[in-house]
């Protein structure tokens, strides 16, 4: 896009019409430089409840690679927890627990946390393996909608 000079009588760019990189320009620099240098990506994630919405169980990390032989992998991170729980001996998460009242459809936000932030470091960051990472966000338990639906039609 642009605008046609008139005492030039050429077209000429408007200043503010110029072009951003694309992704696809962009993504090969990010992963280059963690080739390059070998560091491990930090990820700066923060998640916050919906207003009307159940407090937050957790944050896990979702990564996922090949392996030198082509085979894809995924390994799940529990990155951040509410109401400053660890893990067992066995290294699995403490439940968060449940306020669910099944007969009234309802539940408290008296556990989990409305927002819940942390700094991730990959810890077995590989530069030679190609990667991707997502992020998933877990509330508390709430009642399911069917005994929603039957609260409101028959209550």
């Amino acid at each position: 896009m642009g605008f046609y000079h008139m005492k030039m009588g050429r077209k000429r760019r408007d200043h503010q019409q110029k072009q951003r990189p694309k992704a696809r320009e962009i993504l090969p620099l990010i992963r280059d430089n963690f080739r390059i240098t070998g560091k491990s990506p930090r990820f700066l994630i923060q998640a916050v409840k919906d207003p009307d919405g159940a407090n937050l169980d957790r944050v896990q990390l979702i990564k996922g690679w090949r392996d030198q032989k082509g085979q894809l992998h995924e390994k799940v991170y529990d990155v951040a927890l509410s109401d400053d729980r660890g893990t067992d001996p066995t290294g699995k998460v403490i439940p968060v627990g449940s306020t669910v009242d099944v007969k009234k459809a309802s539940y408290t936000n008296t556990i989990g946390n409305p927002e819940l932030a942390v700094v991730w470091l990959d810890p077995a960051f590989n530069a030679n393996e190609r990667a991707f990472y997502y992020v998933r966000v877990l509330e508390i338990p709430t009642p399911r909608w069917p005994a929603l639906r039957c609260q409101v039609l028959w209550h």
